[in-house]
């Protein structure tokens, strides 16, 4: 009657063995979630919904917060996978409208490799495919058996933008920097007419949020004032360094504030009635302060082309003034400014 009893014994210590060493194998594959330290919404909807769907399917997350908002380079990555003892990492960065996101796998000789690095722009359904991609991608890599993966997205669905493959060191990234080419509008109320002329501004894209830009504004021409004594044609230039905040931001408009401070150039070139014999004529060239504070709306046309629709107003100090034969003209303050671009990311 008592021999059962040792054979149920024996037989429960090899299930508990048996269950003891599947549940170590499969706490084994852990993979660390990297959060950015930058707040954006969208990106932590993505974190959250990889580290939720990785648990779902049997992975060990570790969620940690990373200390820069660069991309993951092979370095760090080997760094972190050593601390943690985790089997991967994957990392999320956040450019502009496009989410990028890396998964490194550790090397049996301790050095990861770059599985996979995907670059996405920012759509609804965006954090449900990364985070489906990222439970096939771990799985194909490490070995491990999951649960069927949730159905492939909608053909709808715009395609991943950047997709390299494993081995490549780093994914192609949004654009750092855009240059813009375009033309500039100046109008006065009082003293000289309106102005147009040529612009070029060279922008750097620091944050999401913040970039800083040179401009360059002219020469414009047009501006003319005439009294009974002499006529007096305008020209001017100006370099500001600005800086751009964004305000809103949405795959199909973007708008941006923006602030600056640099110098002016006036030239003006005058001609004398001759029935004056008390004037001459003469050029005057000026040198001033000015500041520049304006809205910019863009709107995407392609990946990397845009158009930017802006305005600005300057003011000049000191004011700007202008000899006209025996009459001296004010350059009206503040003045406003309209400008059209073609805007090139890279």
């Amino acid at each position: 009657m008592t021999a059962p009893f040792p054979k149920l014994i024996a037989g429960a210590a090899a299930v508990i063995v048996c269950l003891t060493v599947a549940s170590a194998a499969w706490a084994a594959t852990s993979v660390v979630v990297l959060r950015p330290p930058q707040q954006d919404p969208f990106i932590d909807e993505i974190f959250h919904r990889v580290g939720g769907e990785l648990r779902v399917h049997g992975f060990s997350v570790q969620q940690q917060d990373a200390q820069t908002e660069d991309d993951l380079p092979l370095g760090e990555a080997r760094d972190l996978l050593a601390r943690t003892h985790a089997d991967a990492c994957v990392a999320f960065l956040s450019r502009g409208e496009t989410s990028v996101v890396r998964v490194w796998v550790a090397g049996q000789d301790g050095a990861p490799s770059l599985f996979e690095a995907v670059s996405l722009r920012r759509t609804p359904d965006v954090p449900t495919i990364l985070a489906a991609r990222a439970v096939d991608l771990l799985t194909s890599a490490l070995g491990q058996p999951t649960q069927p993966s949730p159905p492939p997205p909608p053909a709808t669905t715009p395609p991943p933008d950047t997709l390299v493959a494993p081995g490549d060191e780093r994914p192609t990234a949004p654009p750092r920097w855009a240059l813009a080419i375009g033309s500039v509008a100046a109008m006065r109320n009082a003293g000289f007419g309106s102005s147009l002329g040529p612009q070029l501004t060279l922008e750097s894209v620091l944050t999401p949020r913040w970039s800083w830009s040179a401009r360059l504004v002219g020469p414009l021409w047009g501006p003319r004032h005439t009294n009974d004594d002499a006529t007096v044609s305008l020209t001017e230039g100006a370099a500001l360094a600005q800086a751009v905040a964004t305000l809103i931001s949405w795959p199909w408009l973007a708008a941006r504030a923006r602030f600056g401070v640099g110098g002016v150039w006036l030239h003006a070139a005058g001609s004398v009635d001759p029935a004056v014999s008390s004037l001459l004529g003469n050029t005057q060239t000026r040198l001033t302060a000015v500041a520049a504070l304006g809205v910019e709306l863009i709107i995407p046309l392609a990946a990397r082309v845009s158009v930017g629709l802006g305005g600005d107003l300057f003011a000049m100090w000191p004011r700007p003034v202008v000899d006209v034969g025996h009459q001296t003209v004010r350059i009206a303050q503040p003045q406003p400014s309209a400008a059209l671009d073609l805007r090139f990311g890279f």
